[in-house]
């Protein structure tokens, strides 16, 4: 409940704030009444559309939400693991780590031929993986970081 409420008060906000009140009403004084007001109107529109939509496309947004947290997992998921367990990752091996992620999981989620055999996951994080490893083994990691991973010494 407190991610929703939260993404409802980010959306209300961006649209009363960015659009309405930047946008629309520039350079007009808005009493803060009404922008509370019209926020509280663009939460229930937002809570409403979500309504209707969550009960229409049960299906859909289930698949959904499973595509987008198996292409967060496969983007972030190796390059955070790498780079807390291994000194060597280097910022080019984490960035191809994320595109490589996002790629295959998009390509392979697309191809029915592929989409039938495994969950793109699987193929994107071990991908991500192996590209973030490669590619920071082909590029050096910066002379500070080094220097400052050398300074640090465990507590016992």
């Amino acid at each position: 409940m407190s991610t929703a409420d939260s993404q409802l008060l980010v959306a209300s906000s961006g649209v009363v704030r960015d659009i309405y009140q930047k946008i629309l009403a520039k350079g007009r004084s808005i009493p803060q009444k009404k922008l509370v007001r019209l926020s509280r109107m663009v939460v229930l529109c937002l809570v409403a559309a979500a309504l209707v939509l969550g009960a229409i496309a049960k299906q859909y947004v289930f698949w959904l939400v499973l595509f987008a947290w198996g292409g967060l997992g496969a983007s972030f998921g190796p390059p955070l693991l790498l780079s807390l367990f291994w000194k060597r990752v280097t910022k080019a091996g984490v960035a191809a780590g994320f595109v490589s992620g996002t790629a295959v999981t998009i390509i392979w989620n697309q191809v029915d031929a592929l989409k039938s055999l495994i969950y793109e996951l699987v193929p994107a994080f071990f991908v991500s993986a192996v590209l973030t490893i490669l590619i920071s083994f082909f590029t050096s990691p910066p002379k500070e970081a080094e220097e400052e991973l050398l300074k640090i010494k465990p507590r016992y």
